[in-house]
Parts: structure tokens; C-alpha cells; sequence
């Protein structure tokens, strides 16, 4: 009787044993499945953002009529500023100058056919693909706009704690005879501005109604 309770223990503990290895076999068997999987299905998912389309037209020098059509455009200084030149020639002498400026921010530049306009640490863009003026806390910064377009006619405040220099003018040739009212201030100072002139405001900040 004793025999037969010993067996009996052994075939019980014999099948408790199989049992216990068929399921730690599944349990293997489960977590062999491929964990990337659900990545794999992530990852196939296409890029929605796609980059944005830059149509400015990079630095460089160019002659009007031939590498560049006349007209007017918007010259762009990088984070650091940037230059642009309008030449009759290219001899590169002073008297060559038509007009130039180390740019704060952005300028617009009329060039005629046979002139030659360089532009250095910027992006110059046509009229129709300019990028539109941004404010900030209701503040224009330095640079030049174009009333009508970039700002509303009428009368403003600009701002500067140093000495900072304010310009209206008829063009955007920067011609001196173009020039309606030029100064240099410091603190703050009021200014009116008519429909197509333009206002250009250096180490200063204009502020919006």
C-alpha cells in the first residue's frame, strides 16, 4: 500500500511538472513575437511635414536685365544684418555707388535695367513673394516698410534708448532728393506717414496703434 502511494505521488508530481513546462513553453513562445511590430506600422506612416518652399533670391551679385528683372524688391538681412549695393557699373569704385546700406532688418531696393545690385548676408524676394511683416507686443523693429502695404497711413510714436535715426521717403530708389523727413533722436518721437511712402527706422522700434 505504501509502493502504491509512493507511485502515485511520483506520476502526480511527473505530470504537475509537464504541465508547468508546457506553459512556461507558451509563455515562451508568446514573448518571441516580434515586439518591433507595432513600430514597424509607426514608422510606415509617410512625413506629413514637408519644407517649406524658400523663393528668395540667395546672395550674391546680379545684373538687372539680364540676371534679374527691374523693379522693386525686399531685401532681407540675416540675424546678424546683412548688406545690399545698387551699382551703375562694375568697375567696384566708389562713384559706381547708386545707393547702399547695411541693412536692420529688411529695405526695399528699386534697380533699373544695367544696373548691378549685390547682396551680401541676405535674401532678396520679389514683390508678390515677400514675407509678410510680423509684430511683436504691437512693435515694429528696425527696418523699412511701405505704407499701405507693410503699415497703415497716420500718425506714430517710434522708440529708441540710444540714439536711433527715422526716415520717410517718396521711393524706394534712396535717392536724396527722395527724402521727406530724415532724423536722428533719441527717446521717443511722433511721425506721420502718408499712403506709398516709406519709413525706415534704424537701432529703434516703431509703435503700433
Amino acid at each position: 500500500m505504501l509502493k502504491r502511494l509512493i507511485v502515485g505521488l511520483i506520476v502526480i508530481a511527473s505530470i504537475s511538472s509537464f504541465t508547468a513546462c508546457s506553459s512556461n513553453k507558451k509563455a515562451v513562445e508568446t514573448s518571441n513575437q516580434p515586439a518591433n511590430a507595432q513600430t514597424n506600422t509607426q514608422a510606415s506612416k509617410p512625413n506629413e511635414s514637408t519644407p517649406k518652399k524658400d523663393d528668395s533670391i540667395k546672395a550674391g551679385q546680379y545684373k538687372v536685365g539680364v540676371d534679374i528683372q527691374p523693379g522693386e524688391y525686399l531685401v532681407v538681412g540675416d540675424s546678424g544684418g546683412g548688406y545690399v549695393e545698387v551699382a551703375k557699373d562694375s568697375k567696384g569704385s566708389i562713384e559706381s555707388i547708386v545707393m547702399n546700406d547695411n541693412i536692420q532688418g529688411r529695405v526695399y531696393v528699386t534697380i533699373e535695367a544695367g544696373q548691378y545690385i549685390t547682396i551680401k548676408d541676405a535674401k532678396t524676394y520679389t514683390i508678390d513673394k515677400a514675407p509678410k511683416v510680423a509684430a511683436k507686443d504691437n512693435k515694429l523693429p528696425s527696418g523699412q516698410y511701405k505704407v499701405g502695404v507693410d503699415i497703415q497711413p497716420g500718425e506714430y510714436k517710434v522708440a529708441s534708448a540710444s540714439e536711433s535715426y527715422i526716415e520717410v521717403s517718396k521711393s524706394s530708389r534712396h535717392k536724396i532728393e527722395d527724402i521727406v523727413t530724415n532724423d536722428n533722436f533719441t527717446g521717443e518721437k511722433y511721425i506721420t506717414i502718408a499712403d506709398g511712402q516709406y519709413i525706415t527706422i534704424k537701432d529703434g522700434e516703431l509703435l503700433l496703434k
